[in-house]
Formats: C-alpha cells, sequence, structure tokens
C-alpha cells in the first residue's frame, strides 16, 4: 500500500508460480550483462542494452497495483500498461480469497 497524490496504491503479484517465472526472465539480461563484463576488461556496448532490457522489465513487473476511486470504481492497473480496467464496487457479488490469490466475482 502506497498513499501517491492522495490516492491510496495497492499493488499485487499474479500468483506464486506466474511471479517465479516472470522475474526469472527479468533477471536472465542481468545475468548475462554481468558474465559480459566479467570475461572482458573493457565495458561492451551489449552489457548497456542487456541492462535497459533489465531494468524495463523491472519496472513492468512492479507496474500492477489498484485503486479505489471516489466514485465508487476499482481500477486495476495490470503488466500491460495499455489496458486498464474498471470494475464498478456494487457489481462484485463475492471476493475469493485463497492460498494462491484473490478473485473478484
Amino acid at each position: 500500500m502506497i498513499k501517491i497524490f492522495g490516492k491510496i496504491r495497492y499493488h499485487w503479484q499474479p500468483e506464486l508460480s506466474w511471479s517465479i517465472i516472470y522475474w526469472s526472465i527479468a533477471l536472465v539480461p542481468m545475468f548475462i550483462g554481468l558474465s559480459l563484463l566479467f570475461e572482458r576488461t573493457k565495458i561492451p556496448s551489449q552489457f548497456f542494452v542487456l541492462f535497459a532490457i533489465f531494468i524495463i522489465l523491472v519496472g513492468l513487473g512492479f507496474h500492477r497495483y489498484f485503486v479505489i476511486e471516489e466514485d465508487g470504481k476499482l481500477r486495476i492497473v495490470s503488466l500491460n500498461p495499455f489496458k486498464k480496467s474498471r470494475v464498478a464496487i456494487a457489481q462484485i457479488k463475492r471476493i475469493d480469497v485463497n492460498k494462491s490469490g484473490l478473485t473478484l466475482k
């Protein structure tokens, strides 16, 4: 939970298996870049490209949150920055909470 500009953001991650797969893929460019650095005495240009890919993937990985808006809607922002969904809180019939996640119905 983070408060930004007077609104409270609740950050979330997908279920554990998807999180492990995503973060493993996100860390691969960093490890490849560091191995390139270890093998050479000068800094290769591929290191900067791989580091930029790593930073972008980390930024997208933390871009999952939801905000309860003042007009009674729940705005859910996921990994895809172009797809933002809004759900009216009055339309939510049931919330299922289990060990792997949360489901709105």
